[in-house]
């Protein structure tokens, strides 16, 4: 699959501000990403925990604010 995304960007340079590349290669390749299970069972893994770590963080600085302001 990888191979099939760097030949799908032949011929763009680094100055290309958008590439030129096969649209239909492009959709094809993301197709076949789209439906490997392990791909998709990592992807929700990735999101599960990007979520976690935004949920811990905005506990984080809710629980930080509060202490400043029992201060006051």
């Amino acid at each position: 699959m990888a191979e099939q995304l760097q030949k799908t960007f032949q011929g763009a340079t680094a100055e290309d501000a958008i590439p030129n590349f096969d649209t239909q290669q492009y959709y094809s390749t993301m197709q076949q990403v789209m439906q490997n299970p392990q791909f998709m069972t990592m992807a929700e893994h990735l999101g599960t925990a990007l979520m976690q770590v935004y949920l811990f963080i905005f506990w984080l600085v809710s629980y930080s604010y509060s202490l400043f302001n029992c201060k006051s």
